[in-house]
């Protein structure tokens, strides 16, 4: 019996998964999905609540927006050394979502106003229950969903500025195998259920200096997730339960810093039909710099533990097109590149990451002056990453693919 990889393994069970890259969801407007997740300069519609507060002022009217996705990764894991052990992560899906209704409130057009409801964080990853990797993951559930007031005020017509207040809540589960063996030869596990809450902010700025040139400066406080009333569920043989926590379940506590991020941006309308956009996202993973658990009851098995986090910080980089084709139809496309915050020595498979390229294309079309109905993709892949988890040494090689589409609908009034 491993008491050192018992404890372990209850250690790594929610940070990794709500901190990694790769459950970071960056699906909050069906437009800037479509280029590549940029929108910091251009305020396209109600959706720039969430990429730039200070863009609602300059919309010109109110508007209700709605968008859904569809997420469903590929995940791959192969033994490193190469043994021909292979695995693929069963096929979950989980279905972001963005809801906004905001613009311009007042007779003046100068005071903007909204609110937003997204989610930024969230999926589903299951191994099975017998690989090798179950000691640190079985199967992981997440959702994470944020609400974002907003105001916002246009000074003149080239500059404004914006801020918003954020709340968010989750929900997670984590089931995972453990060190302990029953008589028939099947593991001992731990199932970690809980409900997290934390509050942040963002704060933007607009300025058009002449009619081609946009920019725009985020800047997004990462909030700082409070689980208090966490549940550990354990199964063991009938010989360690006096190790075990009372009834084989205790509560936990943790906080989980989120990045920092600060993105600026530039739209450039070289004529009247075709825009180009880019940002650059700076995010700052550092500032997570350990995981500390407190359970409610410590045993044998079950202590209150500390370990350390290196993260590191990142510079995304996200290129996008819009061109119209006529008044109602327009088409778009974009290119990224996102590099994981993960070290190589540090990731684990309840939080696989790698340096992510993003390919996407979408279209818009207006009914009218005031409908418009859109639609896009985003293709993301990841080249093969070899990497360690060195706090119990489990290593592999690691691919993800991802085909998200989304719909959604704009409405102005």
């Amino acid at each position: 019996m491993n008491k050192k990889l018992i404890f372990t393994s209850l250690a790594l069970g929610i940070a990794p998964t709500l901190m990694a890259g790769s459950f970071q969801i960056n699906l909050q407007g069906i437009r800037q999905t479509a280029m590549a997740s940029s929108g910091t300069a251009k305020p396209w519609d109600a959706s720039t609540l969430f990429y730039n507060p200070a863009g609602l002022s300059d919309l010109g009217s109110f508007q209700v927006y709605a968008s859904g996705f569809y997420v469903s990764p590929n995940i791959s894991y192969s033994q490193a050394p190469a043994t021909g052990y292979r695995v693929d992560a069963q096929k979950l899906s989980s279905f972001p979502f963005a809801v906004y209704a905001g613009g311009a409130v007042s007779k003046d057009k100068r005071l903007g106003a909204g609110i937003g409801i997204f989610t930024p964080f969230g999926s589903k990853v299951s191994w099975g229950s017998d690989w090798r990797g179950r000691y640190l993951v079985r199967d992981i559930s997440l959702a994470c969903i944020q609400i974002q007031p907003t105001i916002s005020y246009k000074f003149s017509d080239h500059f404004s500025i914006g801020a918003g207040l954020n709340y968010g809540f989750g929900s997670m589960e984590i089931n995972k195998a453990l060190p302990l063996t029953f008589a028939d030869g099947s593991d001992g596990a731990v199932k970690l259920e809980g409900n997290g809450t934390g509050w942040g902010f963002n704060v933007g700025l607009h300025y058009k200096p002449v009619e081609e040139i946009e920019l725009g400066l985020t800047y997004r406080h990462g909030m700082t997730m409070k689980v208090n009333d966490g549940t550990a569920s354990f199964s063991a043989p009938h010989s360690l339960q006096s190790s075990l926590p009372a009834n084989g379940t205790t509560g936990f506590s943790t906080r989980l810093p989120l990045p920092h991020i600060t993105t600026l941006g530039m739209a450039y309308n070289v004529n009247s039909r075709l825009t180009l956009q880019g940002d650059l996202v700076f995010a700052i993973w550092s500032r997570y710099k350990s995981l500390d658990f407190t359970f409610d009851e410590n045993t044998a098995l079950v202590q209150n533990s500390s370990e350390v986090k290196k993260n590191n910080n990142t510079l995304a980089v996200r290129l996008g097109a819009n061109y119209k084709i006529t008044q109602a139809l327009e088409l778009m496309a974009g290119f990224g590149y996102d590099p994981t915050p993960i070290s190589k020595n540090y990731m684990s498979p309840d939080a696989v990451d790698g340096n992510r390229f993003i390919m996407s294309g979408g279209i818009a079309y207006t009914l009218g002056d005031m409908v418009s109905i859109m639609g896009s993709f985003q293709y993301t892949t990841t080249p093969t990453r070899y990497a360690t988890h060195s706090p119990s040494n489990f290593s592999g090689a690691y691919e993800i693919k991802s085909f998200t589409p989304a719909l959604g609908i704009a409405v102005k009034f």
